[in-house]
């Protein structure tokens, strides 16, 4: 996933995987992959859930967010 945002033009992304959970931070959200599952807080404090194959659909997310 940092690699998809930097692609994208998102800087400022720190990370770090372990086997059991992994995390990608930027400045709009800190996502966790834990069970095949990407989640993170939207703007609103609302959480957002999404597979951990759709990469290409939560970079979308992350990136529109405010």
């Amino acid at each position: 996933m940092a690699q998809a945002l930097r692609a994208r033009g998102q800087q400022r992304v720190y990370g770090v995987a372990d086997p059991r959970v992994s995390v990608v931070s930027i400045p709009q959200a800190t996502v966790w992959c834990r069970g095949g599952m990407l989640v993170w807080r939207d703007a609103l404090g609302r959480r957002v859930q999404i597979f951990a194959e759709e990469i290409d659909h939560a970079v979308a997310l992350l990136l529109a967010a405010p």
